[in-house]
């Protein structure tokens, strides 16, 4: 009720300011002015009634803006690193023809000697493929240091059938210069087919240090003192034998 009470008084109010605002506009009778003042109290209480509530205007905070730099991952790039094939192309992949080492019988891995040293290589491999090896298969280079080998090599003048054993020799001259050198070689079938160690065909290698020696030689002197000593050889004097002097026998009468 006191709401009511004080629109109505604002409304009579707001009436009476607004007539008397307008000089040229007509005097209203006391009834006119309680039409109208009851109308504006209507309105009000009706607005009230249907409970019409206008939205308060919300504001929507925004972060200050920040200049971040974006990140970048530095992904490097993959180098390719050429790689020397033979002709015959890679290594055959075949159960027919496979090697197995056995062992080196000459120069182990990471012999050293001397620049330009001259060395033969042997190595003892066996026939752990189905197909029998003849005087047409073939020692190939593959890759790394040749070591002044010729490219080529017949592997055998006779079979070897699977099971069996060989040796393989190449000749070989350490190179001029000092370093840890690597030498690879791989096997062809007498199709040009190549292959090596096992189904995943590893060629077989001679791993050397080249190395230069810092050993000094020290001279051995050529004349040899000879000492002469005398010797003092001491003979024994001759020794008397006594002479046995004989007895007078006297004869009884």
């Amino acid at each position: 009720m006191k709401k009511i009470k004080c629109l109505l008084i604002l409304s009579i109010m707001m009436v009476f300011a607004a007539s008397c605002g307008a000089e040229d506009e007509p005097t209203k009778s006391p009834e006119m002015l309680y039409t109208e003042i009851a109308k504006t109290a209507y309105a009000q209480l009706t607005l009230q009634a249907t409970g019409q509530v206008f939205p308060t205007p919300t504001f929507t905070f925004m972060p200050p803006y920040t200049n971040t730099p974006p990140l970048f991952t530095n992904t490097p790039f993959q180098t390719a690193v050429p790689t020397s094939v033979p002709p015959g192309g890679g290594p055959n992949i075949s159960a027919c023809d496979a090697i197995e080492f056995v062992n080196d019988i000459t120069i182990p891995d990471g012999t050293e000697m001397p620049p330009g040293a001259a060395f033969i290589k042997i190595w003892r491999v066996k026939n752990s493929g189905t197909c029998t090896w003849n005087s047409e298969y073939r020692l190939i280079y593959y890759f790394g240091e040749a070591m002044g080998a010729a490219a080529t090599h017949q592997l055998t003048t006779e079979t070897v059938a699977p099971g069996e054993t060989l040796d393989i020799s190449i000749d070989m001259v350490a190179p001029a210069q000092e370093g840890h050198y690597f030498s690879y070689w791989i096997l062809r079938n007498d199709k040009g087919e190549n292959f090596g160690i096992g189904l995943i065909a590893d060629p077989i290698y001679v791993e050397i240090n080249v190395v230069i020696s810092t050993v000094t030689e020290t001279a051995t002197p050529t004349s040899t003192q000879i000492s002469v000593v005398e010797t003092a050889t001491f003979t024994p004097a001759a020794t008397e034998t006594p002479t046995e002097i004989p007895t007078a026998t006297t004869a009884t009468p």
